[in-house]
């Protein structure tokens, strides 16, 4: 953790000509704080906007999401990525993922569905130990196993493909002159 924390230190300082703002020295900032803390830690840090200073400059009892979230991956299971999956499911999906989900269909007269949040596949997929979820930076290891006899390979692993809409681009283009 010490060495990992000079090494994001030392990279910010051989970055310095990219300008204070750019995104390599921010995330190697971001980095070199999230290094010596514990992985329920790590990820409150990741999964708040604001750090525990800001938040209680901003107001009293602010850690309240922070607090809950350290709550909700304590009461979990033993295992770091079950607990960090369990948190997930209790916290980020219901609260963030599945209600933009919800809305943007909703918006558009669709209906949406969560096959893979079938409370049977679920239950199913929690039983199963970490390996056959998640094995180095690949997750959902079964059902890649699975999705592999049913159809090319390419198409299975292919990257994720966001819906960010090209904000930079249109601004930097056609409607940068207008605003």
């Amino acid at each position: 953790s010490p060495l990992l924390r000079a090494a994001a230190r030392a990279g910010r300082a051989v970055a310095t000509p990219l300008g204070s703002q750019s995104r390599l020295r921010r995330r190697l900032r971001i980095a070199e704080g999230l290094f010596g803390l514990n992985p329920d830690e790590r990820y409150v840090a990741q999964m708040t906007n604001l750090g525990r200073a800001d938040r209680s400059k901003l107001m009293i009892g602010a850690n309240g999401a922070a607090a809950y979230l350290l709550g909700v991956l304590r009461d979990g299971p033993d295992d770091p990525i079950d607990r960090l999956l369990r948190t997930d499911l209790l916290t980020y999906l219901p609260e963030d993922l599945l209600v933009k989900m919800d809305r943007a269909t909703m918006a558009n007269s669709l209906e949406a569905r969560s096959p893979l949040l079938d409370h049977l596949l679920v239950e199913f997929v929690a039983t199963l130990p970490s390996v056959r979820k998640i094995e180095g930076k690949t997750t959902k290891v079964l059902l890649r196993a699975i999705a592999k006899r049913l159809m090319p390979a390419e198409h299975v692993d292919r990257p994720k493909m966001g819906f960010a809409a090209p904000i930079g681009d249109w601004f930097r283009g056609p409607l940068g002159d207008r605003y």
